[in-house]
């Protein structure tokens, strides 16, 4: 089953992240920028996976897309903390994903 809603809300999201993430100073959060940008866009790609799928193999690629999203949530409140991103605008776009998040959820339990 298709969620085009969570697939274009999740989109919107990874978009928002990669453009504060390219704000990032090249000095600043190398590695775990490098890792974010992945994280972020293996979200959207698991739900367009597991739109193709059913039973334990779709579950499989929502569970992975949660786990991407919460690694994407993390990193980027580790970055505000480092002093690498401004805590502001981390906090508006961690809303975006919590929303995401509760999304996927209801997808996953229904």
């Amino acid at each position: 089953m298709s969620h085009p809603f969570l697939l274009t809300l999740t989109r919107k999201t990874v978009v928002s992240t990669h453009e504060l993430l390219a704000t990032l100073p090249k000095a600043a959060g190398g590695d775990l920028k490098n890792q974010l940008q992945r994280a972020s866009a293996s979200v959207a790609l698991n739900l367009a996976e597991a739109s193709g799928r059913h039973g334990r193999d779709r579950r499989r690629f929502l569970d992975f897309a949660m786990g991407s999203a919460r690694e994407t949530r993390e990193g980027l409140s580790l970055l505000a903390a480092l002093g690498c991103l401004d805590a502001a605008q981390v906090v508006a776009l961690d809303r975006q994903w919590d929303r995401v998040c509760a999304v996927l959820y209801r997808v996953m339990r229904g």
